[in-house]
């Protein structure tokens, strides 16, 4: 470093910048990047929901009014933006038709597929397959006696089907938590600073590295320059780097909640684990108190991820942290339609160690123990096994991260007593309620659903019964609720009423007074809270 770098004034990323990860326009979350599950939301979701705006933007406009059908298909624009989303529509066709007509073979071969009869071989399915899948299908029984399909995932990444240049980032600066709801509506350009690379790109590192660590201006200019884009790109979004040598890191042998599912303990080895990485940017106008990407320590040596929903696996939270990540341990997938692999999606975005692991498999770390187990529930009854929970062992104390889990099965958790033993602190999400399923499977569904079993094979996690019958089998001694979405950062991926008298927040509220009841400590998280276990 040189005499004149280090007198540089040092800069770092000001707090309220977003960088949002884009595809064809849309929020980038994991069902939008595999090329498949990807193709099914083009064609069955994203230009459905915009059609259906043109036809009725009255409609839209009202039901968005309601905070229940927030979450839905319904586009957040006023209804005097028809023409707006005309062209839309027609630039999405013209440049996806190659996947609407992906997403449309998969339909045909469906219809091939189910009409094979009997229990006779399906080798002559082969010759039947649809042009662009040709040779990316395996036909099988399923256990059943049910014929079915799977895709070559890893295969499919490797066509045109997947384009990188499809992926860029968005800039922009907020002055408040409230942003636009990510799902129903393509992302406004207006202020914005539109970055055209893939997320793999190292201008994804580089705005994360500035969250964390303070950079010279001539340092930023020619990390820009190797990249070959204008030395000056960033300066908007910069500010001089404030005194942080007050930080209060986390120690040895405690944990820290960064708000809904995103946990991070430190064990008493050094070893750091981050759980469903969602790290909250901060707005001038913040109310509720939070950490942030510089209350993370310096290296992450794992991050686990509980199952693929878009508040659990946030690619925008990702991106910025890799720089920072050893290792990403993930649910192993099935290959099926809705179960898109998440170690592919990872990999293909930049990350270099990525490990799928099965409930029961583990991972061992000087001492520490990282398990899966099992996860049940909150997937409309899909055949997904892309879902596990964390057990944490460090030197005799055991945390375990339920996320979402749902005890459909309570003689699962004497089993998993057996391997695991008391339990020490259990996290626990229990939005009992959840989203109808084809708010998140719709456009993945190979046949339609009717709207009773839709409104039956709801997206919900443990009620209070159900979580207090979870907690005696595996003797818990503390348990916290988590992941129920009401921190205000989330309210552009979550469309959940922070309400005090919704279902949810009831059953919540019985199970905290029948633990206490029993001497079991018991608490709902919000915001922020850290606890030392040593």
């Amino acid at each position: 470093m040189t005499i004149a770098t280090m007198n540089e004034k040092k800069l770092v990323v000001k707090g309220q910048t977003v960088a949002e990860p884009i595809i064809r326009g849309w929020y980038a979350w994991p069902h939008l990047v595999s090329p498949v599950s990807g193709s099914l939301h083009l064609a069955n979701r994203q230009l459905k929901t915009l059609a259906s705006f043109v036809e009725a933007p009255e409609l839209h406009e009202e039901a968005l009014k309601s905070p229940e059908l927030r979450g839905g298909p319904f586009v957040d624009l006023p209804a005097n933006k028809v023409e707006d989303v005309k062209r839309m529509i027609d630039e999405a066709t013209q440049s996806g038709h190659h996947m609407i007509e992906f997403a449309n073979q998969i339909r045909a071969l469906t219809a091939t597929c189910d009409a094979a009869r009997g229990a006779n071989s399906l080798e002559s399915l082969y010759q039947e397959v649809p042009e662009m899948l040709d040779g990316y299908v395996e036909f099988f029984y399923n256990d059943m006696g049910h014929p079915s399909f799977r895709l070559f995932e890893g295969l499919i990444y490797e066509t045109p089907l997947y384009k990188e240049q499809d992926q860029s980032v968005h800039l922009y600066l907020v002055d408040h938590e409230q942003r636009a709801f990510a799902f129903s509506t393509p992302r406004s350009t207006d202020g914005v600073l539109v970055i055209e690379k893939p997320f793999k790109h190292l201008i994804h590192d580089l705005i994360g590295r500035l969250r964390f660590e303070a950079m010279p201006p001539s340092e930023i200019e020619a990390s820009l320059a190797a990249m070959a884009l204008p030395t000056d790109l960033l300066d908007p979004y910069l500010q001089e780097a404030p005194d942080t040598s007050a930080r209060d890191l986390p120690a040895p042998g405690s944990w820290r909640y960064f708000g809904h599912a995103c946990v991070l303990v430190t064990c008493k080895n050094g070893i750091n684990i981050l759980i469903d990485p969602l790290i909250p940017i901060n707005t001038p106008d913040q109310g509720v108190p939070r950490f942030s990407y510089q209350d993370l320590p310096e290296r992450i040596d794992y991050v686990l991820l509980t199952h693929n929903h878009a508040d659990h696996v946030v690619i925008e939270t990702l991106l910025a942290l890799r720089h920072r990540v050893n290792t990403l341990l993930v649910p192993g997938s099935n290959g099926g339609i809705c179960d898109p692999s998440l170690k592919l999606l990872l990999t293909a975005i930049g990350f270099e160690s990525v490990i799928a692991l099965d409930p029961l498999d583990r991972v061992l770390a000087g001492g520490v123990e990282i398990r899966a187990l099992p996860f049940l529930g909150e997937h409309g009854d899909l055949d997904v096994a892309s879902k596990v929970a964390w057990c944490v062992r460090d030197q005799g104390h055991t945390s375990v991260f339920a996320a979402d889990s749902n005890n459909l099965s309570p003689k699962m958790y004497q089993h998993i007593h057996r391997v695991i033993g008391p339990v020490d602190v259990m996290f626990l999400g229990m939005e009992c309620v959840g989203a109808p399923m084809s708010w998140v499977y719709g456009p993945l569904l190979l046949k339609p659903i009717d709207r009773r079993a839709d409104q039956s094979r709801r997206l919900n996690g443990s009620d209070a019964a159900r979580a207090l019958d979870l907690i005696n089998t595996l003797e818990c001694k503390k348990v916290f609720i988590y992941a129920m979405g009401r921190e205000p950062w989330l309210s552009f991926i979550m469309s959940i009423d922070d309400d005090e008298n919704t279902e949810q927040m009831r059953q919540a509220q019985q199970f905290i007074e029948a633990c206490l009841q029993r001497n079991i400590p018991a608490e709902l998280l919000f915001g922020k809270f850290e606890e030392s276990v040593a």
